[in-house]
């Protein structure tokens, strides 16, 4: 039973971060061409930088991008 009350939260809070993410694409009219530092704040968790010129975003949801700098 906790298991599934945990899985549950672990949902509520996953959408409640889409959630966000849609409401911050609506006010941008459509999909950004140029940087939003407002939707990159609600996408972003956290940034990885690694000495090989390499850095990596993690979303709120645990999706990772990588990318080389």
């Amino acid at each position: 039973m906790d298991s599934l009350e945990k899985e549950r939260e672990r949902k509520e809070i996953q959408y409640d971060i889409f959630s966000g993410f849609l409401a911050g694409l609506s006010e941008t009219g459509g999909l950004p061409v140029d940087f939003n530092e407002k939707l990159f704040h609600r996408l972003v968790d956290y940034a990885t930088v690694y000495p090989n010129d390499r850095a990596v975003f993690t979303s709120r949801n645990g999706v990772e991008v990588g990318t080389e700098i």
